[in-house]
């Protein structure tokens, strides 16, 4: 069956008994894990089971909220959920992702959180039980193209989400990576991160990352264990090859307990 939908929604052919219905409750359309409230607000949601696509209405997904511009996730445990977070607010309105409940919402299994736009603000969302692979837990980008600036991630965890141990040398992969322009990370808590990989990146290549003034803020870094190679720093800003690269990335007031990845705690590879 393929369903069509409002513009801006892509297509999605829907074999067997799944179905893609609008949920009662909400004034919002779901299709492939797409939602659109009143507003024009955009999250890509992918929640899927062995069972197929789930109704929106069962994803628990983001809705809206009073005062507006403010957009709640649902308490309770995602898993496997890809989100996207892409719109543009303005300084005096930035659109917020807040957890109905900070560390309430919890995101498990292979989930990721991608921020993508203008103003943006993410708050109370907890990573846990769970890994990726091939991809960083959060990133302040779409994609290559498509980056975050004047964004905000705070309040936020990610706790233990790592693959079983032994470690696999060769799983590599950052907690958040930080690309765009005056994003900020802040007030967050990170702890027991094993596999290869910093648990913080400020990515430096392709000109739209230069001069970049990111902020690393008043951040808990907690217990990483010994990795025993290089490539477990805390936090590092670009990599040798952009070394020549400005970053005017600002790194304060964080506290660092038992980060004993490597020896470099904080590795600074811009000019």
């Amino acid at each position: 069956m393929a369903v069509t939908s409002e513009p801006g929604i892509r297509l999605v052919k829907v074999s067997g008994n799944d179905c893609v219905r609008s949920a009662q409750v909400f004034t919002h359309i779901f299709v492939a894990g797409f939602v659109r409230n009143s507003i024009g607000f955009w999250v890509s949601i992918n929640c899927l089971d062995r069972h197929g696509l789930k109704r929106f209405a069962d994803c628990g997904a983001a809705h809206d909220q009073h005062p507006r511009g403010h957009h709640y996730a649902a308490n309770k445990i995602w898993q496997d959920a890809d989100i996207l977070f892409k719109k543009s607010g303005t300084a005096l309105s930035p659109i917020t992702l807040r957890a109905q409940t900070p560390g309430h919402v919890i995101l498990s299994g292979s989930s990721r959180l991608r921020i993508s736009g203008r103003w943006l603000v993410v708050e109370g969302l907890r990573f846990q039980n769970g890994y990726v692979t091939n991809n960083e837990v959060i990133q302040f980008r779409e994609n290559s193209s498509s980056l975050a600036t004047n964004c905000v991630m705070t309040n936020c965890a990610i706790v233990d989400y790592s693959p079983p141990l032994p470690a696999d040398p060769l799983t590599d992969y950052k907690w958040i990576s930080i690309y765009g322009i005056s994003n900020r990370l802040d007030n967050c808590y990170f702890s027991g991160k094993t596999n290869m990989g910093a648990t913080t990146v400020v990515g430096l290549t392709g000109q739209t990352n230069e001069f970049n003034r990111n902020v690393i803020r008043r951040n808990f870094f907690g217990h990483r264990p010994v990795l025993g190679v290089n490539g477990g720093e805390t936090i590092r800003i670009g990599v040798g090859a952009v070394s020549y690269v400005s970053a005017q990335t600002l790194v304060e007031e964080n506290y660092f307990q038992h980060c004993d990845g490597e020896i470099e705690m904080i590795s600074n590879k811009s000019s």
